[in-house]
C-alpha cells in the first residue's frame, strides 16, 4: 500500500470512529426533573426573553441602516448643494463694490430731552415700518 493510500485509510478509518462517538452521544438521555412546570415556565420565560432581545436587536439593526442610508443621503445632498453653489458663483456677475472706511469717534451723545408731544397709532406704526426697514437694510451690508 503506498503513503497516500495508507494515509487515507487512516483519515477514513477515524472518521468512522468518530461518527460512532457522535452516534453514541445523540443516543436519548432520561433523567428524573423534579418540579417539571416551574422548569418549563422558566425555559419559557426566557424563550420569550431571548425573542424580545432578538426582535430590540433587528430593530436596531434596521435603525442603523437606515441611519446610514439617511447619511449617505445627506453626503450626497451636502456635496450637490456645493457643486450648485460653485457654479451659481461662476454664474452670478462680480459685484465691485467700493470699499468704505468709516471712521467711528467717540464722543458724548447730548442729552435727549423726553418728547413733549403726544404720538398717534399711526405715527407709532410708521415709526416701527421704518425702523424695520433701516434693520433690514444693516442686515443686507
Amino acid at each position: 500500500m503506498s503513503f497516500k493510500k495508507k494515509v487515507h485509510h487512516e483519515k477514513h478509518h477515524q472518521h468512522v470512529e468518530d461518527k460512532k462517538i457522535v452516534e453514541k452521544d445523540l443516543e436519548p438521555v432520561h433523567i428524573q426533573i423534579n418540579n417539571p412546570v416551574s422548569l418549563r415556565r422558566s425555559i419559557l420565560e426566557s424563550a420569550i426573553l431571548v425573542t424580545r432581545l432578538i426582535k430590540s436587536y433587528d430593530d436596531l439593526r434596521m435603525v442603523k441602516e437606515r441611519k446610514i442610508n439617511l447619511m449617505s443621503s445627506f453626503a450626497k445632498n451636502y456635496e450637490e448643494l456645493g457643486k450648485s453653489l460653485s457654479k451659481l458663483h461662476h454664474i452670478l456677475p462680480a459685484l465691485n463694490l467700493p470699499e468704505s472706511k468709516v471712521e467711528i469717534k467717540k464722543h458724548e451723545m447730548p442729552k435727549l430731552e423726553e418728547p413733549k408731544t403726544e404720538y398717534t397709532n399711526d405715527d407709532i406704526i410708521r415709526l416701527k415700518m421704518e425702523l424695520h426697514e433701516v434693520e433690514n437694510k444693516l442686515r443686507n451690508f
